[in-house]
């Protein structure tokens, strides 16, 4: 009987793995800038931009009624109270390098990193 992997092929597979994943660790830790602010959007509309380095609790306030609310607290963003039915923007944790996101998408909100230094790469490159 004839084996689907080798020796060779299970050590070649193992080294790409090894580099995809130092990859994305020195992606992770070390080439994404921490952020200076976050922008929330409502659809296509931009609701605000705070401070990452003010500690504050910012309620979303959609159609009179308040539907999400995004805590900052030691320099990261996390969404701590949602209204809609399953909760995963509340279990996407905590945000504070540059370009990254949280979103719930049944009100359409979107809470985005950002940093006033420009970044080296385009993003592509991030």
């Amino acid at each position: 009987m004839k084996r689907l992997f080798g020796r060779k092929d299970i050590i070649f597979i193992s080294i790409l793995l090894l580099i995809s994943g130092c990859l994305f660790l020195m992606n992770r830790f070390l080439l994404l800038k921490q952020g200076d602010k976050i922008q929330i959007t409502v659809g296509d509309k931009l609701y605000g931009e705070y401070s990452l380095a003010n500690d504050q609790d910012i309620p979303i306030v959609i159609h009179g009624e308040v539907t999400d609310t995004v805590t900052i607290k030691d320099g990261s963003a996390y969404m701590s109270e949602a209204s809609c039915p399953d909760r995963l923007c509340m279990k996407m944790g905590k945000i504070s390098k540059d370009q990254e996101t949280i979103v719930c998408l049944p009100y359409k909100i979107v809470v985005t990193v950002v940093s006033e230094e420009e970044s080296d790469y385009d993003s592509i490159a991030n």
